[in-house]
């Protein structure tokens, strides 16, 4: 996964919360790989130009497509200081669930940043 952000000046406060939540899914739902293997989704994320110091919040799928088999999450975290990912401890995602992970992108300074998100 893949986030790109950019940021530009600004004052102000915000309270975000951060909470992992798990969700099952459609009984219609077809893995985009038509697989049974872990699916991330989405891709990628763009957060819009944010003021400094103001978050921003996106959501990462986690989704175990398998109709029998748990998957075990060790971690989810990211290579930049500007992004936020809430701890979490060892995870089994049920099979045909989803575990939904907050992104928060909190920028620092002007400019843009890429960032890699680890699963």
């Amino acid at each position: 996964l893949i986030l790109f952000c950019g940021s530009s000046v600004s004052d102000g406060q915000s309270t975000i919360v951060m909470k992992q939540t798990l969700h099952r899914l459609a009984e219609d739902y077809v893995s985009p790989s038509r697989s049974e293997k872990l699916v991330i989704s989405p891709t990628s994320i763009r957060f819009p130009p944010s003021p400094l110091y103001i978050p921003v919040i996106r959501k990462l799928d986690i989704i175990n497509p398998h109709r029998r088999k748990p998957m075990r999450l060790s971690a989810v975290t990211c290579n930049e200081t500007e992004f936020h990912i809430a701890q979490m401890s060892e995870l089994k995602i049920p099979p045909r669930h989803l575990y939904r992970v907050p992104i928060v992108y909190l920028p620092m300074e002007l400019g843009g940043v890429e960032a890699t998100v680890m699963v």
